[in-house]
């Protein structure tokens, strides 16, 4: 093995000798010397000028006989007749070595002298010859092939710069493309950067080099051997692979229109390839035209059925178009043993990772997406999409340790998609601080990375600091304005704002750039139903919704929006699946709690508060929430207390201070009460249910004029609000101010001729002024429009005794008790009314009903 890729070059004549040493023994051949001997020996004969094995000269043997001086002539004769038996041993003892030395690995200077080391019919160059036509396959097969038949050469010449290019060229498209061949990639690059400056110029090299310069990191050196090779690309010899390469060296460059370009040169010069169909619909699929990515990924499937990696590309062209039983068709055909034994480990990751993807949008089990994610990392552990994938598969079922562990395997590189994983699944379990601190690192490593910015700003919208992360998302736009999942969390940040016309257009970037990204369409979604198209929202719910089955997001999107269309039922069951597919998710849970709490099922809607603070303790919204349940159940203390450690968390929310000032109001804390719904007010000044608790408490704590304005501020906030007007014309009749009352009254019946109760109120008002008969007009007006007005009958009663007496009123109380039981008053009055006419068990019957239903009123003692 030492004696591969030309390494024999540096070794000296002790190694040298050594290793032909251990040759012949492993041949069969003569008894090994030892190698120190041997060395020796070598030495010691290089010094006399003979070859090595020779023994010296003492110890040659002698001639039996000596012959006697010979005369003067014969020993000319004689020296001549030696000089040229000499020359003659020299020169075949010369051609001895140099055949001699034929034979070995590293041969001498015959081979390279008399077969022309860089000729076509050097040993090595039918083997070249074979490693270029494999390598124009394009696949993992031919590529390894050419590798291997390259390395052979490099066995017969290490000099061989043909081979060197061919051999770099492979290995660094094994790793680039296939996955593995990184110990080839690293010789060829020893190999490579040793050549001479003439053997740099040969065409494979210059290949070599730009094969190099496309492996991720290594752009910056590709302007060279790029400029080089283009040079080469109009010369006659210009061979297929070289277009290839400038078209993926084009495609790097996001130059789609050159890549197209060297593509359509490579099919005229080697026409009908599946090759180049492949290679086509990447490009296609690169310029995001799908249907021509496909129909040339299917010719080349057809021209050649065997090509596994034009049926991976296939089934990830379909999977994007929507297309799940073509594009498991075309995965299923590659990852069968024989398609699979054609690809390189990041291509069979790719397959199970595909795989993963097909069966998670189906909504198969999560077990049957793991298994495929598992066999992914274990085809390629350095594929890190498919580590990425699995871990947040567990990190949505709220499996942390596990996604931990998955993503703790991976290389520990600073790949910025790698670092943002991790940290939020470091902060999705609690553990925000390691999460910022692993960012921090990761941003002093690589300042400004766009995608690390975002992943600390999604930390810190889970910590609640929303402003701080807003500005997190704005760097990382400032950065990379194409990034468009940091568009769409800046977007869907300032949508939370309460501020649709900011997000737009982020969040319309991110849908666009992404149309098939499940978050991207929900991102949509979103933003219109916060723009009230309750139509359009529950289509991009229900499309993402197409694109995963169990997005926890979109689920709960669409719950609220059929929430909004009137369907509370579909709403909750749209907000338990998100609950189903994400049991970790605080918002799910509040907003299962706001749909139980809206459907008045108090006790279901404390547990899902409950429960989303104790996923997500440091929710301030959450907390606020479960206090304002426990409030309307009557729990003011429990309710007290989770307000203010509400507002403790969060500050900043109109939503906290308005429930603390309501549970404040109840415990008989009037001011602070009042202080509580100003900075709710304050906070949300277009919110008209605050104006409103703002008024009660006002008026609670007797400034009757404050909580006047602050009803006509809510009238203004919320012109349909009819509260408002009939707290207001309760506030002006307690003033005195009647008429005011009655004109809120007037024009709060124009907003809602419907309302019954208004007219009642308003004859309420005209029964103060004096206007008994109009007063008893609204009356039987709003019990004819509405039967169900059964207050009715007893402000018709007292009206009709102020201006007739109790004979003519009597009937109208007799009727108000049969139809309006709960009302006290019609008992109190028909009491006297049994009494004055000597009814006695009548009057004890009235005034005994009248007593259970007022237990505690004023004159409880008298009317005993």
């Amino acid at each position: 093995p030492a004696a591969d890729l030309g390494s024999l070059a540096g070794l000296g004549a002790a190694e040298t000798a050594e290793l032909e040493n251990l040759l012949e023994e492993k041949q069969g051949g003569v008894p090994a010397q030892p190698p120190a001997e041997r060395a020796a020996a070598s030495a010691s004969a290089s010094a006399v000028g003979r070859p090595p094995g020779t023994l010296p000269m003492a110890t040659q043997p002698s001639p039996a006989t000596a012959e006697e001086a010979p005369p003067e002539r014969f020993l000319a004769r004689r020296g001549r007749a030696v000089a040229v038996a000499s020359a003659a041993a020299l020169l075949l003892a010369v051609l001895g070595v140099g055949v001699g030395a034929g034979f070995t690995r590293h041969g001498l200077f015959f081979r390279s002298s008399l077969f022309h080391r860089t000729g076509p019919d050097r040993p090595g160059g039918r083997l070249v010859r074979q490693a270029r036509e494999k390598l124009a396959q394009g696949d993992y097969l031919g590529r390894r092939g050419a590798l291997d038949l390259a390395a052979q050469a490099l066995r017969l010449d290490s000099r061989d710069a043909e081979a060197i290019g061919v051999m770099g060229q492979a290995a660094f498209a094994l790793q680039r493309v296939h996955g593995g061949g990184d110990q080839a990639a690293q010789r060829a690059q020893v190999l490579l950067d040793g050549l001479s400056e003439k053997d740099a110029a040969e065409p494979e090299v210059v290949k070599a080099r730009v094969a190099r310069a496309l492996l991720p990191g290594a752009e910056g050196s590709l302007q060279a051997p790029l400029a080089a090779l283009e040079a080469t690309a109009g010369g006659k010899d210009a061979d297929p692979e070289t277009f290839y390469l400038l078209a993926d060296a084009a495609r790097v460059r996001k130059d789609l229109a050159k890549a197209r370009g060297w593509l359509d040169r490579a099919e005229r010069a080697h026409p009908g390839t599946a090759r180049n169909r492949e290679a086509q619909g990447l490009l296609a699929s690169a310029r995001g035209d799908g249907p021509t990515a496909r129909a040339m990924l299917e010719d080349a499937r057809k021209r050649d059925p065997a090509r596994s990696s034009a049926a991976l590309e296939l089934g990830v062209v379909l999977e994007s178009q929507g297309d799940l039983a073509g594009a498991e068709e075309a995965a299923r055909a590659a990852a069968t043993p024989e398609a699979a034994a054609r690809l390189g480990p990041r291509e069979r990751a790719r397959v199970h990772a595909l795989l993963a993807q097909l069966a998670f949008r189906k909504g198969a089990p999560p077990e049957e997406v793991d298994r495929e994610l598992e066999q992914a990392v274990r085809e390629d552990a350095g594929y890190l999409p498919a580590r990425l994938a699995w871990a947040r598969q567990l990190m949505r079922r709220g499996a942390l340790d596990q996604a931990l562990s998955v993503l703790g395997a991976a290389p520990a590189s600073g790949d910025p998609g790698y670092v943002e994983v991790w940290a939020r699944a470091l902060a999705q379990g609690g553990r925000q601080l390691d999460a910022v601190n692993a960012l921090d690192a990761a941003l002093a490593a690589n300042p400004g990375e766009p995608r690390l910015l975002l992943a600390k700003g999604a930390v810190q919208e889970s910590l609640g600091k929303r402003p701080e992360a807003e500005k997190l998302y704005e760097d990382a736009v400032r950065r990379d304005p194409a990034l468009w999942e940091a568009r769409l969390a800046l977007g869907l940040s300032r949508l939370r704002d309460g501020d649709p016309a900011r997000a737009e257009p982020d969040i319309r970037f991110a849908a666009e750039k992404a149309p098939a990204d499940p978050d991207a369409v929900a991102g949509l979604g979103e933003w219109w139903l916060a723009k009230g198209d309750l139509a359009q929202a529950e289509q991009a719910f229900r499309r993402a919704l197409q694109l995963d089955p169990r997005h926890p997001g979109a689920h709960e999107g669409l719950g609220r929006t059929l929430l909004a269309r009137g369907d509370p039922a579909g709403a909750v069951a749209q907000v338990q699946q998100a609950l189903a597919a994400d049991p970790h998710r605080p918002a799910a849970q509040v907003s299962l709690g706001a749909l139980l709490w809206q459907k008045r099922d108090l006790a279901g809607a404390q547990a899902a508060f409950a429960a989303a603070v104790a996923l997500d303790p440091k929710s301030g919204l959450a907390r606020a929430r479960l206090g304002a349940v426990e409030l309307e159940q009557g729990q003011v203390d429990a309710a007290l207390n989770d307000l203010l450690a509400a507002s403790n968390l969060d500050g900043s929310t109109a939503e906290v201070h308005h429930w603390l000032g309501r549970a404040l109001l109840a415990k008989g804390e009037t001011s602070q009460a009042v202080e509580q719904a100003k900075k709710a007010v304050e906070l949300a000044p277009a919110e008209a249910s605050y104006a409103l608790a703002l008024g009660a408490a006002q008026e609670r704590a007797g400034a009757m004029a404050e909580a006047a304005e602050a009803y006509k501020a809510a009238i203004a906030r919320a012109p349909k609000l009819l509260e408002a007007y009939e707290k207001l014309s309760t506030v002006l009749l307690a003033q005195g101010r009647t008429a005011e009352a009655v004109s809120w009254l007037d024009r709060a019946i124009a907003v809602a001729p419907r309302e019954q109760r208004l007219k009642l109120e308003l004859g309420d008002c005209r029964a103060r002024t004096g206007q008994p008969a109009e007063a008893i007009r609204l009356y039987r007006a709003a019990l004819a429009a509405d039967p169900s007005q059964k207050s009715a009958y007893y402000r018709i009663a007292r009206a009709t005794h102020e201006i007739s007496g109790m004979a003519a009123a009597l009937p109208w109380y007799e009727k108000a008790a049969r139809e309006d039981p709960g009302n006290p008053m019609p008992s109190y009055y028909l009491g006297f009314a049994c009494k004055e006419r000597g009814d006695r068990a009548g009057a004890v019957r009235h005034f005994k009903r009248y007593l259970e239903l007022r237990p505690d009123a004023d004159d409880h003692k008298y009317s005993e």
